[in-house]
C-alpha cells in the first residue's frame, strides 16, 4: 500500500468519525482487518454499535490530465443502526 493510499485512508476513517458524531476515543478501537485486492476493510464500535467499512482509491482514471481532488470509494454498514450505503 503506498503512503498516500495509507494517508487518504486515514483521512476518510477520521471524515467518518467526526461525521457520525464518533468520539476520538472509539477512533483508536477501529481494527484494519487487511488489504484484499484494491479494498481495505475496517471494523469497529460506537454508540450505536457495530460499524464495519471498506475503502479504496481508483487503479487508474481517465482522461490523463484532468485536475480533480483525490478520488476515493467507501461502502459503510452500520450495524447498530440498519443503515448501509
Amino acid at each position: 500500500m503506498t503512503s498516500l493510499r495509507v494517508g487518504l485512508t486515514a483521512l476518510v476513517a477520521a471524515m467518518v468519525m467526526m461525521s457520525t458524531g464518533v468520539a476520538p476515543a472509539v477512533a483508536q478501537s477501529m481494527q484494519n482487518l487487511g488489504t484484499f485486492k484494491s479494498w481495505t476493510a475496517w471494523k469497529g464500535t460506537d454508540a450505536n454499535g457495530e460499524m464495519c467499512y471498506i475503502s479504496a482509491t481508483p487503479q487508474s482514471t481517465a482522461p490523463d490530465g484532468v485536475r480533480r481532488s483525490p478520488i476515493h470509494f467507501l461502502v459503510i454498514h452500520r450495524k447498530g443502526l440498519g443503515t448501509k450505503n
